[in-house]
């Protein structure tokens, strides 16, 4: 990283989680890491939820994120399994062929795996990819103690856009029943009830009629009277 470019932990505090959505997110990490990360070509970003797809900085590490959570093997998916950071040398490492095979046709040397924690519970792994062999081998002592604090602050970050993202499906999900047909029914009967001292039988009643004379149907009868007090 050049000199006086902000640190990669400052970027990473940067990033407000309420004007990106969770894949942007979590791309933006990817891309941070990459580019702080000496020996690094790509990297992605896996989570535990199934439901969102990998982020990915190149074709290599898309490819290789995709491969692992369709095969079950590899750095990555042991890495989220165990919670342990996994270290991967396809020159040398015998333990997972299927991913070996798509890793030398992707033109991997090696990988780091480091597991995004939350408590005792692993949400997601940081996957950092080198063309070259032992592409991390040069990190020593210090680089690795660097790595390791970005990904416990992405840890957190990542941690946080989730339970945003959450938030905000909870809410969708929310504001699509309160505003649903029956919903508004029941709106627009209480709004009779209050403007015509009826009781509830009544207004259902003045609604449906109201909608049969206008020709129209009882939700969007409901509607117009709902709008018509704002």
């Amino acid at each position: 990283m050049p000199a006086g470019d902000p640190s990669p932990s400052y970027l990473l505090s940067q990033l407000r989680l309420g004007e990106q959505p969770l894949p942007e997110v979590l791309a933006r990490v990817a891309d941070i890491v990459r580019d702080a990360t000496d020996g690094c070509d790509e990297a992605g970003l896996t989570l535990d939820d199934v439901d969102v797809a990998p982020a990915s900085t190149g074709a290599m590490a898309a490819a290789l994120d995709v491969g692992q959570r369709a095969m079950g093997e590899g750095p990555c998916a042991a890495s989220l399994r165990s919670g342990a950071v996994e270290e991967f040398e396809v020159a040398t490492d015998p333990r997972w062929p299927r991913f070996s095979n798509l890793a030398r046709q992707n033109g991997l040397g090696a990988c780091l795996a480091m597991p995004l924690l939350k408590g005792a519970d692993t949400i997601g792994v940081l996957n950092l990819y080198s063309r070259m062999a032992g592409g991390f081998g040069t990190f020593g002592s210090l680089g690795r103690q660097a790595a390791t604090a970005l990904a416990e602050q992405a840890s957190v970050l990542v941690s946080n856009a989730q339970s945003y993202a959450g938030v905000l499906q909870a809410t969708e999900r929310l504001r699509n029943v309160l505003t649903g047909p029956e919903d508004l029914v029941a709106q627009a009967t209480g709004v009779l009830m209050a403007r015509h001292g009826l009781d509830v039988v009544s207004a259902r009643l003045r609604l449906e009629n109201q909608a049969r004379d206008g020709r129209g149907s009882v939700e969007a009868t409901a509607r117009g009277v709902v709008a018509s007090i704002g």
